[in-house]
């Protein structure tokens, strides 16, 4: 997610991190997702989901984070399973932006990663 206002100043970015054992709360599978810009929007808004992989299919595993702010400079949340169940899991983040000029900007990423509890 990448775009520019005037003079470059708020250029946009989305990152989610691979499926981990978090740390807060404890132990249990977890994906962040953070989209970032370089100025102040209104709005910035992130969303994560977390997936278990299944041999046929994957299974949404926990409630869907959500943020949305207003006059910052980015938007971060995480989506995280009520207990640890070892496996391999699918994180999706995604991040939207109205920039004040009027350009919306908007994207999604993908990110694999195994929790061992």
């Amino acid at each position: 997610m990448s775009g520019s206002c005037p003079e470059q100043k708020c250029q946009c970015t989305l990152k989610v991190d691979n499926p981990h054992k978090s740390h807060t709360p404890l132990h249990v599978p977890n994906v962040h997702s953070r989209s970032a810009c370089k100025q102040a929007q209104a709005p910035i808004r992130a969303t994560a989901d977390l997936y278990e992989v299944g041999f046929w299919q994957e299974t949404k595993v926990a409630k869907r984070g959500d943020v949305t702010t207003r006059g910052k400079n980015y938007a971060k949340t995480n989506a995280a399973r009520s207990k640890c169940v070892s496996g391999d899991y699918h994180g999706v983040g995604s991040g939207y932006v109205d920039h004040t000029n009027g350009t919306k900007l908007g994207g999604t990423h993908d990110t694999y990663g195994t929790v061992k509890c």
